[in-house]
């Protein structure tokens, strides 16, 4: 989701992650987690959610059997022509910073007579005040994070400074391979288009401008395009949860539903 402005018309969708993590009550808790705790949260998507989506199509025989079968392929995002989408960001700076600080508080400070050997007390709140971001005002009594580390190596032994940087290196790897495993999960994506602005149903004019979605996903206007009926997500028209699963269950599950599209 994107969110670039005051102006954006995808403002909503920022208040809307807000209230989700607003639900939050413990610091592991996920987005998932609040949502299937939280199901009521999902009513604020409701106005947003839009009367039908398309799907542009090759007219493969793959294709052709899924529609006519009903059923859906989602592809993993490592297929994806764009590296970038759904990739998992991270910043290693304050994943560094905060396990700098954890092992600091586990093996202790460095005394006086021996500070060119360990973190001292004053390393220890340096590091912790010291920001991860890019710090704009040069007046600013905020250090930046890189730069206090920096200051506080040149300070230390020679053999004090070997042990930091593996362990700085340390911390870098263990971020990224946390990273990579988080990207290995085994989800699937499948991609709509909402081709109407103004008009409902949309015009022949609405189709032509998604030109490119013809070109890159319909084999270049080979294809074809599927209109899906969104109006099932619609409250009304949603059986309670008691409905659908067994009481045992209900505390367990969302609808598939609510839990696949409502919950994205």
């Amino acid at each position: 989701m994107n969110y670039w402005n005051r102006k954006s018309q995808k403002k909503w969708q920022k208040s809307f992650i807000t209230s989700v993590f607003a639900k939050k009550t413990k610091h592991h808790d996920t987005y998932s987690k609040i949502i299937i705790n939280n199901p009521e949260v999902l009513n604020d998507k409701n106005p947003h959610i839009p009367k039908t989506l398309f799907k542009f199509y090759a007219p493969t025989s793959d294709n052709i059997i899924d529609i006519k079968k009903q059923r859906l392929w989602c592809s993993h995002p490592s297929s994806f022509n764009d590296p970038f989408d759904c990739h998992t960001g991270y910043d290693v700076e304050s994943y560094e910073k905060f396990s700098i600080l954890n092992h600091i508080k586990k093996t202790g400070f460095a005394n006086k007579a021996d500070h060119k050997n360990g973190f001292t007390r004053e390393d220890y709140d340096r590091i912790y005040n010291s920001s991860t971001e890019y710090v704009y005002n040069w007046r600013s009594n905020i250090e930046e994070y890189w730069s206090v580390m920096h200051s506080i190596s040149d300070r230390k032994s020679e053999e004090f400074e070997r042990e930091l940087y593996k362990l700085t290196t340390k911390y870098k790897n263990e971020v990224k391979t946390k990273i990579d495993k988080l990207r290995d999960v085994n989800i699937r994506v499948a991609c709509f288009s909402d081709l109407y602005h103004n008009n409902f149903p949309p015009t022949t004019r609405d189709f032509e401008h998604m030109i490119q979605m013809w070109s890159h996903y319909a084999d270049n206007h080979k294809g074809f395009c599927v209109e899906y009926d969104m109006s099932t997500l619609n409250p009304q028209n949603m059986l309670p949860l008691k409905y659908q699963y067994s009481s045992e269950e209900q505390d367990l599950f969302l609808s598939e539903r609510t839990m696949l599209i409502k919950g994205c």
